[in-house]
């Protein structure tokens, strides 16, 4: 509810970088409830509201993003949906490229690491274990 609550005045500040901060609080809230549909919907709107500030996206903004991409994979797999698990990890891949290394900002520990360690889980979430072993 504090997240949600969040969000709604961080899209009033227009701050995009807040405000995805906020798109991520209330997706790992909404996958803790166990509302795994929720947390799909919720990052396909936000990461089409995110996507027009990663032309020059600085090494914070593009760390939330990711790590929203992030969470929106969990869910999906939990919903055996692994098209969009691939899609949302695909995408995670190629922002923390650009990012280039790891790091903290705004607590997100978003680099190519943590991508890896994403593909790892939502593989053994899909029940692809070998990949998970590969």
């Amino acid at each position: 509810m504090a997240a949600d609550r969040g969000l709604a005045v961080a899209q009033e500040s227009g701050n995009l970088i807040v405000t995805g901060s906020l798109f991520r609080s209330v997706a790992h809230g909404l996958l803790a409830n166990g509302r795994p549909s929720a947390v799909r919907n919720l990052v396909v709107v936000s990461v089409g509201y995110l996507k027009g500030g990663l032309a020059d996206a600085s090494p914070t903004y593009l760390s939330i993003y990711g790590t929203l991409l992030l969470v929106g994979a969990m869910a999906v797999a939990r919903i055996e949906d692994r098209a969009t698990a691939n899609r949302f990890l695909a995408e995670a891949e190629q922002t923390a490229q650009r990012l280039g290394h790891g790091a903290n900002h705004m607590w997100t520990a978003f680099s190519p690491t943590n991508v890896a360690i994403h593909r790892i889980s939502t593989a053994v979430e899909l029940g692809d274990v070998q990949i998970a072993v590969d």
